[in-house]
């Protein structure tokens, strides 16, 4: 379930088969909360953490769960998030975290 393009503020692709974040995500401004949980991503591109205050860099993002993803690794960018106040990553093959 995908709210509206553009200010949706919940983009929630739950158990949506997806392998790779889908590109119209890092165009969204408004969002904050994003939902990748129960997925194969094994990997979140860099701009996840890109958390700047300019349209479309998801600057207002809050929560990000990704719980059950089989990811592997997380991006660098991810150790300093701006406003980021819920990381969701539990059942994934993590082994370790970004420094802040």
């Amino acid at each position: 379930m995908t709210n509206a393009i553009g200010s949706a503020q919940v983009l929630n692709h739950w158990e949506a088969g997806l392998r790779s974040v889908p590109a119209d995500v890092w165009a969204r401004t408004g969002l904050r909360v994003l939902i990748l949980a129960g997925n194969e991503l094994t990997v979140l591109p860099p701009q996840v953490g890109r958390l700047r205050a300019s349209l479309g860099d998801m600057a207002g993002l809050r929560e990000l769960r990704a719980q059950h993803a089989a990811l592997t690794d997380l991006p660098v960018s991810l150790g300093r998030p701006a406003r980021l106040r819920e990381l969701w990553l539990r059942g994934n093959h993590l082994t370790g975290l970004p420094a802040p």
